[in-house]
């Protein structure tokens, strides 16, 4: 589900990229200027940090969602959980993946992580 969304929104943005934005901008009578520069930098990072925001919480709050799942079941989730550092590296190993840009070169690796058994199970070190 994750690689699916995943790849969706790297669709996404590319095409959103690449379309008419840039035709826009390069093809324009009056080419973009300082003032033009200024304003199209401090918009992108607007909707970055507006959209990063909002989707932080919805994620937060889809993890929320599913802890009551588990707890609702008389598991406590927390007892088989990692912490969130942990995750979070793990996160980010499998987003460099998916975007071919993983090096295991210098990683550690523990043998109990799911990345590593994985690797360890299919042979490839």
């Amino acid at each position: 589900m994750i690689q699916e969304l995943f790849a969706k929104l790297t669709r996404l943005g590319s095409i959103a990229s690449d379309v008419f934005f840039w035709e826009e901008i390069e093809g324009a009578q009056r080419p973009l200027g300082p003032l033009g520069l200024q304003q199209l930098y401090s918009d992108m990072e607007f909707v970055y940090c507006y959209l990063s925001q909002n989707l932080h919480q919805v994620m937060k709050n889809v993890i929320a969602r599913a802890i009551e799942v588990v707890q609702a079941n008389n598991i406590d989730p927390y007892s088989f959980l990692p912490g969130d550092e942990w995750i979070a590296d793990v996160a980010q190993i499998a987003t460099k993946m998916m975007l071919g840009q993983a090096s295991f070169d210098n990683l550690d690796r523990d043998i109990t992580s799911p990345t590593a058994s994985s690797i360890h199970s299919h042979g490839s070190q």
